[in-house]
């Protein structure tokens, strides 16, 4: 591809009946190829450029979900627009208008390329709207296609270089945008699972760069090698199982993406996340989890755990490292009985670990908790410890779910890294938060914890 920061350079989209044969001519299909070759002219290489062609029924899900799939990792849109175009935000959704911007507030450009094949009911004509025209008027004033009309295949040649020219230059404009939003790779595999990936698609798009997996009728070789290429951009996988695992094996496409994800962990260029809502029969985790084993600290596998889990485990393993002249809110969230130790070991913390600013929970009342007073702390906390010593299980149970809510919403994308500190005898737990367990509260076991906000997230840790 020539984009730095999309998988696909050019997306042509089209309705299946543009394309319909007209004696020997498919003309999306011969606009596909010639585009290609512009491209690829323009671009200076003969196989850099990535030109993805989408069409479908409108008004199928299936094809909805695959048309924004495909949409979010462009870097242009190239709509053919004819008789048969409707409304562009029935045919494109909202991404119309996300494409319909200006690149660069000094530039004309957008990343959204207009073609009319022939008159279109529902949008000016080219000459208003800076489109490109790939027809003209017969003699009895029917509008007929360059390249279906006797001596215009000139005119359709020279309007494809002007069209190739000038992605060429938004591809140039773009390249030059600086997008430092952490990169994720995303799949989904078996029956059950294509509710869980929107959910967890629609988390990650509006603060990372999402990629997933080829789309196409690809060849299996051809298929991982665009995997390799595009989880070898990324900080972090995230595979997906619910419903019924399929076989696994490694000639599948799943089962690439995990041997892919599992050599770039092996090379510590990748962390992975592996997650199933519901407990797994152990041969088909196994299956999953297999590739993994030699590197824990590298991996999570997530089972029988919640969506909002899931989410903060992957806000934790995308946390950004904070410089050490930025002051950090801590929110430590704390039961009345256990108040006093914890304040006491503030104390403590805040003369041995240097620029955290802390903030104490309000005192609990379970007749008249307000969940809205937590989040108000949360949303300008960088951290949060859950302390959990005398306190009745329910109360942690409740506080726990409110953190998982929290962070399972897109707001204050600051809050990142949580902890449980459980001190005592506490009974058994689980949690994607990572976990601190000591007798009693004191301050040594919480100050690594504190000291890696500022570093990477620590490895081998209990999930």
């Amino acid at each position: 591809m020539y984009s730095n920061s999309h998988h696909y350079d050019v997306v042509l989209g089209s309705n299946l009946v543009d394309d319909a044969e007209f004696g020997e001519i498919r003309w999306v299909s011969q606009l596909h190829d010639d585009l290609l070759a512009g491209l690829r002219m323009e671009c200076g290489a003969t196989d850099a450029v990535l030109l993805e062609r989408w069409s479908g029924d409108r008004t199928d899900r299936d094809a909805e979900r695959t048309r924004d799939r495909i949409l979010e990792q462009a870097a242009t849109l190239v709509p053919v627009l004819g008789k048969s175009f409707r409304d562009p935000r029935q045919e494109y959704g909202d991404h119309w208008d996300r494409f319909n911007t200006q690149i660069a507030p000094e530039s004309t450009l957008t990343r959204l390329f207009k073609v009319y094949k022939t008159r279109c009911p529902y949008e000016p004509p080219p000459d208003e709207s800076g489109g490109y025209r790939f027809w003209s008027a017969c003699a009895d004033g029917t509008p007929m296609e360059y390249l279906l009309q006797r001596g215009k295949k000139t005119e359709h040649v020279r309007e494809v270089y002007r069209l190739a020219s000038h992605i060429h230059e938004a591809l140039n404009m773009l390249n030059q945008e600086v997008d430092s939003r952490p990169r994720v790779y995303l799949t989904g595999h078996s029956p059950g699972v294509q509710v869980f990936y929107d959910d967890v698609l629609d988390f990650l798009k509006t603060w990372c760069q999402v990629h997933t997996e080829p789309s196409g009728g690809i060849t299996d070789v051809a298929f991982e090698s665009a995997v390799r290429k595009e989880m070898g951009r990324c900080a972090l996988s995230v595979h997906l199982f619910a419903g019924g695992l399929p076989l696994l094996a490694d000639e599948t496409r799943a089962g690439i993406q995990l041997r892919v994800a599992r050599d770039l962990v092996d090379l510590r260029r990748l962390v992975a996340i592996t997650w199933a809502p519901k407990r797994e029969p152990l041969e088909d985790l196994n299956i999953i989890y297999g590739p993994f084993r030699e590197f824990p600290e590298n991996v999570d596998h997530l089972s029988a755990e919640t969506l909002d889990g899931l989410k903060a485990r992957i806000r934790a393993r995308l946390a950004r490292v904070r410089p050490a002249g930025e002051k950090l809110r801590v929110f430590w969230i704390v039961h009345p009985l256990d108040k006093q130790s914890v304040q006491q070991m503030i104390v403590e913390l805040q003369q041995d670990v240097d620029g955290y600013q802390v903030d104490m929970s309000p005192d609990y009342d379970a007749e008249h908790y307000d969940i809205g007073t937590y989040k108000k702390y949360l949303d300008q906390s960088d951290a949060a410890v859950l302390c959990w010593g005398g306190a009745p299980a329910a109360w942690f149970r409740q506080m726990h779910h409110t953190l998982l809510a929290y962070l399972g919403q897109n707001c204050n994308m600051s809050l990142n890294r949580c902890a449980v500190y459980a001190a005592g005898e506490p009974c058994e737990f689980g949690t994607p938060f990572e976990r601190i367990v000591d007798t009693s509260f004191r301050a040594d076991p919480i100050k690594a914890f504190l000291r890696s906000l500022r570093g990477p997230i620590s490895r081998g840790q209990a999930i």
